[in-house]
């Protein structure tokens, strides 16, 4: 899935999709998203998975740590979309944090959300912050969605990291993103 979604943000044929090449090259890693969420009148809710990568000094990228997302939020909405995220990590430091939340109590995201989503073209305006044990996060976002919804709200999301998922990739028993 993180793979169709790397791709379907990167594709140089699809002018409204590229992320700089720059992006990649300055980022010390990515998070690569893909949430459904869903709601009606003030209330709704949703859920995703995704996976974190990091840069290594070698150049080369690291392999995936999994994690999971929950999210509930309140606004004026309607009807669901299905929304492919990628985050751009721009410092260490930021990665520091994004790999903490996985391998301890989680990371909370707190923002205001404008959506708009016919079919298969949808678009997000988002600012929030993202708070975890370790500190906060601002970061590159680049995202495309689908469905059917229009709406704006205030949300929360739960970011937590997805140990079985990781055991499983990995053929190790207690691994952890780091």
């Amino acid at each position: 899935e993180a793979t169709r979604v790397l791709h379907g943000l990167t594709n140089p044929l699809v002018v409204d999709n590229v992320v700089p090449r720059a992006a990649f090259r300055l980022a010390k890693g990515i998070v690569i998203l893909t949430n459904v969420r869903g709601g009606v009148a003030f209330i709704s809710g949703g859920m995703g998975s995704g996976l974190l990568m990091r840069k290594m000094p070698t150049g080369r990228w690291s392999g995936p740590a999994s994690l999971g997302t929950l999210t509930a939020a309140v606004g004026l909405q309607f009807g669901w979309r299905k929304t492919d995220t990628l985050l751009i990590l721009p410092t260490d430091y930021h990665v520091d944090i994004f790999q903490q939340a996985l391998d301890g109590v989680g990371q909370i995201k707190i923002g205001a959300t404008v959506a708009v989503a016919a079919g298969p073209v949808g678009r997000d305006a988002a600012v929030d912050a993202r708070i975890g044990q370790g500190g906060a996060a601002v970061c590159l976002s680049y995202s495309h969605s689908q469905g059917m919804y229009v709406g704006w709200n205030l949300e929360g999301e739960v970011l937590v990291g997805r140990q079985t998922d990781n055991e499983e990739y990995y053929y190790t028993e207690g691994v952890t993103a780091e």
